[in-house]
């Protein structure tokens, strides 16, 4: 339903029961992509990225996925 960051984690906000799924995901990832970690409860995910991507661009890049638009 809607991504964004600030700058040091990224938050997801998902629908009602959706989150534990779309974290499962984004947690298959591997490291390169840029995902080091997700918490997810029943409709948010908190993400947090590597040390090699900004938190800009892995967001970027999970709304891509998603293909979200906002």
């Amino acid at each position: 339903l809607e991504i964004e960051h600030n700058g040091i984690m990224i938050i997801i906000q998902t629908s009602p029961g959706a989150a534990q799924l779309i974290a499962r995901l984004l947690d298959s990832l591997s490291k390169s992509d840029g995902v080091l970690g997700t918490i997810a409860g029943d409709d948010t995910i908190f993400i947090t990225p590597t040390i090699t991507v900004t938190p800009k661009a892995l967001c970027e890049s999970i709304s891509e996925l998603f293909e979200f638009t906002g």
